[in-house]
């Protein structure tokens, strides 16, 4: 009984997080596909559309819990609705540091409909699991208000697939 609860007890502590390498110059690369909504004109009218996409994203270590980050991407809003190329860039601040980090980001950047190019703030919270030091996996929600626009807006869900190295 006490053999099978020391290993019970040395497996547990074996498994514990380990803390992240998040660090200055520590570089994530990201692929992220997603499903999202739009709001806005659709078909000559207003409504909501829904749609997917992607992007892929680079995030550059300040400290070891902000980054610098740009990215790019297309979604493609189904049942009339646009086809939206979006780039952008900013800081993501992480919220805690274990396997999982939990992050907020806020950008700025441009949203590309067909001849129009309209300014877009970007705002997400999402978390990275930590699978090894050099890969992971998570998810991050986002809104976007697109100013310019009558009140135009979308939201997207997006996995994050992620490969980190330097630091």
């Amino acid at each position: 009984m006490r053999r099978s609860s020391l290993a019970l007890t040395a497996a547990l502590l074996l498994s514990a997080p380990a803390p992240a390498l998040a660090d200055e110059g520590e570089w994530v690369l990201a692929l992220e596909p997603d499903f999202g909504a739009f709001t806005g004109a659709i078909d000559g009218g207003r409504g909501t559309a829904i749609g997917f996409g992607g992007q892929a994203a680079f995030w550059l270590g300040l400290t070891t819990a902000t980054w610098l980050f740009v990215d790019g991407g297309a979604h493609q809003a189904l049942s009339g609705g646009p086809l939206i190329g979006e780039t952008a860039g900013g800081v993501v601040v992480a919220l805690d540091v274990l396997r999982t980090i939990p992050f907020a980001e806020i950008g700025l950047g441009a949203d590309i409909r067909g001849e129009r190019v309209e300014p877009v703030l970007r705002l997400g919270l999402g978390a990275d699991f930590l699978v090894n030091k050099s890969f992971s996996i998570g998810l991050v929600g986002r809104y976007r208000p697109v100013f310019g626009s009558d009140g135009e807006s979308w939201y997207t869900l997006s996995l994050r697939i992620g490969l980190r190295g330097g630091g």
